[in-house]
């Protein structure tokens, strides 16, 4: 592999969500089992020194369980349908997931050209899964995911992309999604962070650390059906709404780190939501 990652500076947060991956993954007892994050990690010549030991990855490793649990639900509720992800980055939720599924499940998945030009150093199409360059805030992912024979319903994921993004661009998206898969029974997945996060993301242990920014603040979960009436909120979670399934898996040490972490990182807590929203 090159010796050099070339990313623009939101396609370079991909390495958060992967390293909080990996490192769970080798913990005892682990909330979510990766070994291909940690494969990738062993592999891709990129500086992860910078995420060690920060409290925050927990924050990923959150996000993605509950995004997980979401697409096992749409899963076990549909015989036939479609999983979009959008900004993919090294997301390995095709892995952790497809056995769950029968084949009349497809996996799309979308992400910038350098980003997916990355993906493909350690994924591949499957006969039920497509690689695919796609910029959520353009409309040529959606036109061909409408004029191909991809079952419905659509569950369509876009994590940790939206709140890099100016306001202008996520209501685009949101629109475009709103208009053109009207009345499929689909749903929309997605992080989001209010003007407070956006505020104080400088001092964020992580995010200090990269170059790209946070930008979209969403202070109101209905401003989304404001903009678009048919995209309805189903359910929001913060990071203090950890379900019973997953409080009872925190050991020891993960029950006193989390609650180290919301005494420590309050704000953070409140101002970071993850969303779910319904597509009639």
């Amino acid at each position: 592999m090159s010796s050099k990652i070339n990313l623009g500076e939101i396609q370079e947060t991909l390495f958060i969500p992967l390293y909080a991956r990996a490192v769970e993954s080798q913990k005892k007892n682990p909330l979510i089992q990766d070994n291909k994050a940690i494969e990738i990690i062993n592999q891709v010549p990129y500086n992860f020194k910078k995420f060690k030991n920060k409290p925050s990855l927990f924050t990923n490793v959150f996000r993605t369980y509950l995004f997980d649990q979401w697409v096992k639900k749409f899963i076990q509720e549909n015989q036939q349908g479609t999983i979009i992800e959008m900004g993919v980055g090294l997301n390995t939720r095709y892995e952790r997931l497809n056995s769950l599924a029968n084949q009349n499940f497809y996996w799309l998945e979308f992400d910038l050209s350098d980003s997916i030009e990355l993906r493909k150093m350690f994924f591949e199409d499957q006969p039920n899964r497509k690689i695919l360059v796609g910029s959520v805030v353009d409309r040529e992912w959606i036109d061909y995911v409408l004029k191909n024979p991809f079952p419905k319903p659509y569950f369509i994921m876009i994590e940790a992309v939206l709140i890099y993004l100016d306001e202008k661009d996520v209501r685009v998206a949101i629109q475009n999604i709103g208009k053109y898969f009207q009345s499929t029974n689909s749903f929309l997945a997605f992080d989001s962070g209010t003007e407070d996060l956006i505020q104080y993301q400088h001092t964020h242990d992580i995010l200090k650390h990269m170059n790209a920014k946070l930008k979209w603040a969403l202070n109101d979960l209905n401003q989304i059906t404001e903009w678009s009436k048919n995209i309805i909120l189903k359910e929001t979670r913060l990071l203090l709404d950890l379900d019973q399934n997953l409080k009872e898996r925190l050991k020891f040490f993960h029950r006193n780190f989390y609650r180290l972490y919301n005494s420590l990182f309050l704000r953070w807590s409140y101002s970071y939501r993850l969303n779910l929203y319904e597509i009639r």
